[in-house]
């Protein structure tokens, strides 16, 4: 990737752009002086709340439609590619963190490790599902991918990786779809896929950066066959097809934020964007120089609607709740992303009365540029990223704030996380925290960096 000026940098921040990292820092703090290390500050003002939408009885018409319901334990039973150690080249391997140290480190089959056409961002596992750490029969890890083929830019598809046998994982393809009112016809759901939670048979996926929707639920019980392995998307003249993947998740429900449409706009941002093939490589958007800015830049403060960017399940609260963290670039002064909790409740839904789900903790982090949150114990973990170095990851409570530190060539103290890390995910059952790199290998040696795309697992007792 080119060096970004701030306003494409920013534009990444919404979905538009492949990369979410930022320029590296060297006194991980934000360009208005405030540490990684401050304290979580409480907000009070700023709170909000999500709404919820069942379109449930759409994704049950669709099942009766297409007559192809199957089963989770069908979809295990068809992995057909390899999540494994031994898939891990060089350049991959060290891309896991070093501090803490990743214990187990897992790399993808091959097409999945080098394509730029999809890129890894959201992870949760069965321990979140289930507090005895499997699905039925299985231990499983699920991994989110966000689409930026040209035509196809924010589809979504799951990796649904059997962990059962520890020693050869491997995983199926299934494709995220909204069906239309009547369950007749569908088209792809759109996600960045930022963060997931899969709780109970449901699973969490948020939204878009800069639209309404926050969060797209789906359901484990609704799982259906493609019929049609043609390059489409919903019914055919042959019958329904997703792309040529053979699995297919309708969405049975949304949360929408309460105050509107979210923004993920701020200082040096510009109102709209003119995408052209600027870069001659015959797509249109898959670049930094194929974004041009119009209009004046424009200045935004941090108290308008958070997007959803990261979540996770904390089950160390009573009731469970889901935790949420909002992206903003360290280098973006005075905008800081909050840090959020919902609460669980019946049908593995968020708690809702009226079907209105409040916010029960809402804080101010200083950290920049958060991929992963995690909240266990009344403590607060976030991962962030850097665009030319490690990231890192930092413990925060309205105390204060640290990091594990290193001394490796080229980085600062506490760039000892994964590079170019993603979302984070806690499996009650094992101890373990996992999270997944961004980059391929091909994206890390275009800038003269050794790192590659992995899942990875560490001890929670390990975090700083």
């Amino acid at each position: 990737m080119i060096a970004r000026t701030l306003a494409v940098l920013l534009v990444a921040l919404t979905g538009l752009l492949p990369m979410r990292s930022a320029l590296a820092s060297p006194d991980d703090g934000a360009t208005d002086g405030t540490s990684y290390a401050s304290p979580l500050t409480a907000l009070s003002g700023q709170r909000q709340s999500l709404v919820w939408h069942d379109t449930s009885s759409a994704a049950d018409a669709l099942k009766t439609t297409m007559g192809t319901e199957t089963t989770f334990a069908a979809v295990m039973a068809s992995v057909n590619h390899p999540l494994t150690s031994a898939n891990c080249s060089a350049a991959e391997s060290a891309a896991r963190p070093v501090a803490p140290a990743a214990t187990t480190a897992l790399c993808w089959d091959d097409g999945d490790d080098t394509t730029d056409g999809w890129h890894p961002q959201g992870i949760t596992t069965s321990g979140d599902a289930d507090d005895d750490g499997a699905w039925g029969a299985y231990k499983v890890i699920l991994s989110g991918w966000q689409s930026l083929i040209s035509g196809r830019y924010n589809d979504a598809r799951v990796a649904f990786v059997d962990y059962t046998n520890s020693a050869a994982p491997a995983y199926r393809w299934i494709y995220l779809v909204v069906p239309n009112a009547t369950g007749t016809d569908f088209t792809a759901a759109k996600a960045h896929v930022g963060g997931m939670v899969w709780y109970g048979d449901k699973l969490f996926v948020t939204g878009v950066g800069n639209t309404s929707t926050a969060i797209r639920v789906f359901s484990m019980a609704n799982i259906l066959r493609a019929t049609d392995s043609s390059s489409a998307i919903g019914k055919t003249s042959s019958g329904y097809a997703a792309y040529g993947y053979q699995y297919v998740m309708p969405q049975i429900g949304y949360y929408t934020y309460s105050g509107g449409t979210c923004t993920m706009f701020a200082d040096g941002t510009y109102p709209s964007y003119t995408v052209a093939d600027n870069d001659g490589d015959g797509t249109a958007g898959n670049s930094a120089a194929d974004w041009v800015g119009n209009g004046t830049r424009a200045f935004t403060n941090d108290t308008t609607t958070a997007c959803l960017s990261s979540i996770s399940l904390d089950r160390s609260t009573s009731p469970d709740t889901l935790v949420a963290g909002e992206y903003f670039g360290h280098d973006t002064p005075n905008l800081h992303g909050r840090l959020l909790r919902y609460p669980l409740g019946s049908g593995y839904l968020l708690s809702a009365t009226s079907g209105t789900v409040p916010v029960t903790d809402s804080y101010r982090s200083y950290v920049g540029d958060v991929q992963g949150v995690l909240s266990y114990g009344g403590v607060w973990y976030v991962s962030h990223s850097w665009l030319d170095a490690r990231g890192g990851i930092w413990r925060q409570t309205t105390s204060g704030g640290g990091a594990a530190s290193c001394s490796l060539s080229g980085s600062t103290a506490h760039q000892c996380w994964a590079w170019h890390p993603e979302g984070l995910t806690y499996d009650y059952a094992t101890g373990l925290v996992w999270g997944q790199t961004e980059w391929s290998s091909t994206e890390c040696t275009a800038q003269s960096q050794t790192c590659g795309r992995m899942v990875f697992a560490t001890p929670r007792t390990d975090l700083p």
